[in-house]
């Protein structure tokens, strides 16, 4: 996270930008899988670090939150920063890391990075000699490597659990809505078919489910047939009076 969030809006940036960029922020630290890289200027006092403050509200441990300092070269005469590096100041559990940046006037006289790591570690072994191994900028790459590494080495189990569940679930989901349509007239057919198919087991009796103690129906004559039992009709309804019932051979 930057040290600092735009408050003021300019130009054609919207009214509400430091709502906008404040939510998105949350939106990805409140993950209690995420880890927080809370970046704050060494010339400013920590107490009103935004950053700080933000990883504070999701992480008040400081259990997954690594604090990085920059602009040690540019602190006021007379000031240094030990007492964060040394993490007297800042509560994180991950760590405290100072680096120094590149300056504008660096950038537009094209100053490589090979020549500002050099300069940044002869600053570091200048002002800052019992903690010159622990910072900079090549430390915390290092560092954040190796919080990556432990990171997915920690959370993959849990996580690959997570996903089989969530594929199984949507798996039985995506089962629910049938078949994917790719050819609309052999799925009509299908459906035909289906239908047909169900149609038939339900006259000849053999489907399901199927209701064999009443028939619903219109007015009927009903006379006797030989080795066949009688139906007697009542209205619209028709009853079987013994076992030998044939469900469909006095429909019209």
């Amino acid at each position: 996270m930057p040290f600092s969030i735009i408050q003021v809006p300019v130009g054609d940036q919207p009214e509400d930008i430091e709502l906008q960029i404040r939510d998105l922020l949350l939106y990805y630290i409140s993950n209690p899988n995420s880890i927080i890289l809370a970046v704050s200027s060494a010339n400013m006092d920590m107490a009103t670090s935004e950053s700080l403050k933000m990883a504070k509200e999701v992480d008040p441990d400081g259990r997954r939150t690594l604090a990085v300092i920059t602009k040690l070269d540019l602190m006021d005469a007379g000031t240094d920063a030990i007492d964060i590096l040394c993490g007297r100041v800042i509560p994180v559990k991950l760590g405290i890391i100072g680096v120094v940046n590149r300056s504008q006037q660096d950038i537009i006289d094209s100053k490589s990075i090979k020549e500002a790591l050099a300069d940044e570690a002869a600053f570091l072994q200048r002002r800052y000699p019992t903690l010159a191994n622990r910072n900079g900028t090549p430390y915390l790459a290092k560092t954040l490597n190796r919080l990556l590494m432990h990171h997915i080495r920690d959370c993959l189990p849990e996580l690959k659990t997570r996903v089989t569940m969530m594929m199984s679930q949507f798996q039985s989901l995506l089962s629910s809505y049938g078949d994917d349509v790719q050819d609309k007239a052999q799925t009509l057919l299908q459906i035909i078919t289906k239908f047909n198919a169900a149609y038939c087991q339900t006259i000849e009796g053999t489907a399901r489910n199927i209701e064999t103690t009443e028939l619903d129906g219109q007015h009927v004559s009903l006379g006797p047939s030989p080795g066949l039992s009688q139906v007697k009709c009542h209205g619209s309804r028709l009853t079987k009076q013994d076992g030998n019932y044939n469900p469909y051979f006095y429909l019209m």
